[in-house]
């Protein structure tokens, strides 16, 4: 009889909360304020980018010297921004995999 109660009241209890919960409609016909809602910016595909004759994927373009980038362009066919750098700069680049196994803990 314990057995039965307890799994009426347990269930009663999980419907109960689980019903309750509704989500609300990001905007209605009422709103006289305008609601700003932030894109998640991890959700873009990242580019390809091709320096010195390598192609690298994503981040690569966040770590370079602005001053040292001699000019950039696209590759339309090969959809790849193509990314010249000047004859002295010679960035290192490392995806984060990389600096993880260089890390001794």
């Amino acid at each position: 009889m314990k057995k039965i109660l307890l799994c009426a009241l347990l269930s009663f209890f999980g419907l109960g909360l689980t019903h309750g919960q509704q989500l609300k409609p990001l905007y209605s016909k009422t709103d006289t304020l305008p609601k700003v809602v932030y894109k998640d910016l991890d959700e873009r595909p990242l580019p390809k980018i091709e320096m010195q004759g390598r192609t690298y994927v994503g981040d690569a373009m966040r770590s370079l010297k602005p001053e040292e980038v001699q000019s950039i362009d696209v590759d339309k066919t090969r959809q790849v921004m193509l990314v010249e750098l000047k004859p002295g700069y010679h960035p290192v680049l490392m995806s984060l995999s990389d600096i993880k196994k260089n890390i001794q803990i």
